[in-house]
Order: structure tokens, then C-alpha cells, then sequence
């Protein structure tokens, strides 16, 4: 897995840049939009928490909106993590299909968009592989102004090993400072005491390189633990 990081980031490299606006990525807010109909895209992100143990993982997201259905846009997470001190400690794995089915599209016409959102987390570690979670989501995009979007999500989380249901929320912002380049913020939780705040910077690269991510995040969780997360997200 390690080795396939330096041929992903080079395919990164080689394609045209994502929408600078769209939140998700590496934020735990999504907006609305989906991918054009027979378009795809591919996100990376290597996240390393600062407090100790400390933590690394990665992940790498592909996605596509095929054109029989131009109105959903699939994926399928693959993240790997692992305590970064300690080399030798078995690495858990994550999937994690999605499917977000656009309903009303955000235009100019019309300054608010709708969608919802289905997927699942299956983890994989030594010992141990089980489905995980379950979840379903709304999510509602407004642009109250030509440089602002905001973003709304409320749903709810199925845990399968505590099996209880919870409700999950998010808030999210996105500023444009100029063209290719805007300024993030989201706050997210559920009622299983995951509530983080994450905040950055995304700048599009050039007209033929990806976007980058460089944001900061807190969770507010009893560990209260910090981390640094850079992504590149690329279309195609």
C-alpha cells in the first residue's frame, strides 16, 4: 500500500484540477453538487494527528457520476491508519462505498441545492473485520452571495457494534478569496461524541494540476486531539 503512494500522487499530478468551491475532499462536510455526468474524480489525503500516540492515515477516494445515471455520483473510500510512532503495528483498513443522488442543483437561477447521501464503513484490522457503520444523509447547499456557500447536513448513523442509532450533523462554509482559491470551515458530530471543527485553505495549482487541501482540525471529544490533513483532489 505504501509503495502505491508516489504512482497515485503522479496520476494526481497529470490531471486537471477539481472546483476550488466544493467542500468535501478531506472535510467531513459535503455540499450538493455531484460530478457532470460521465466525469470522475480522484481524492488523496494523508492526515497526522499531533497529539501523542500520534496517528497517521491515509486515504484515497475515487468517484464518478456514470452517464446511464447522471444524477448519482458513486465512490469508494480506502483509508489506511495506524499509530505513526510505531511502524511495526498492524495497519487498520477501511471501505467505504457512497452513493449522493443530486436532487435540485445549485444555479443561478436557483440559490439552493439539495441532495442526499447513503453509504457504509467496513474495517479491516488483524483479528478483527466487521462491518462497521451505516449511515444516511441530507444535505442542503446555499449561496447566499457569489462568493459564499454554505452547507447543511443532518442525518443519521447506524453503529453496528454498539447497535444504536444516532443522529449525525454538519455545518460547513466556503469563501472564495479569488479564482482557485478558497478559504474552508466546518463543524461536524454525531451523537456518539465524534464533534470536530475543521478549518483551511484550498488552492487550485494551475489549469492543468490538482487542487490542494492544507487544513488543520480539533475534535471535541473527550481526547481532544489536533491534526494536520493535506489532500489533493483531482477531475478527469
Amino acid at each position: 500500500m505504501r509503495r502505491l503512494w508516489p504512482a497515485c500522487l503522479l496520476a494526481l499530478a497529470l490531471l486537471p484540477p477539481a472546483p476550488a468551491l466544493a467542500q468535501g475532499g478531506p472535510y467531513r462536510v459535503d455540499d450538493s453538487a455531484i460530478l457532470a455526468p460521465g466525469r470522475g474524480k480522484l481524492d488523496a489525503a494523508f492526515g497526522l494527528s499531533f497529539r501523542r500516540p500520534r496517528e497517521a492515515e491515509f486515504t484515497l477516494t475515487p468517484a464518478a457520476t456514470f452517464r446511464v445515471l447522471p444524477m448519482a455520483e458513486v465512490s469508494l473510500g480506502l483509508s489506511r491508519s495506524a499509530e505513526a510512532a510505531d511502524p511495526g503495528r498492524a495497519w487498520a483498513t477501511r471501505l467505504s462505498p457512497r452513493v449522493k443522488i443530486e436532487l435540485l442543483p445549485l444555479s443561478e437561477d436557483r440559490p439552493f441545492g439539495l441532495a442526499v447521501a447513503t453509504g457504509l464503513t467496513w474495517r479491516t484490522a488483524p483479528g478483527a473485520t466487521r462491518l462497521e457503520t451505516l449511515e444516511a444523509v441530507g444535505i442542503l447547499s446555499v449561496r447566499p452571495a457569489e462568493p459564499l456557500t454554505l452547507n447543511l447536513n443532518l442525518g443519521l448513523e447506524r453503529d453496528r457494534e454498539a447497535r444504536r442509532t444516532a443522529p449525525l450533523w454538519g455545518l460547513g462554509a466556503a469563501w472564495e478569496l479569488r479564482e482557485g482559491t478558497a478559504l474552508i470551515a466546518a463543524a461536524s458530530g454525531s451523537d456518539r461524541g465524534r464533534a470536530a471543527l475543521q478549518g483551511g485553505v484550498r488552492q487550485a495549482l494551475g489549469e492543468r494540476l490538482p487542487v490542494l487541501d492544507l487544513v488543520l482540525g480539533r475534535n471535541l471529544s473527550d481526547r481532544r486531539g489536533s491534526w494536520l490533513v493535506l489532500g489533493l483532489t483531482a477531475e478527469f
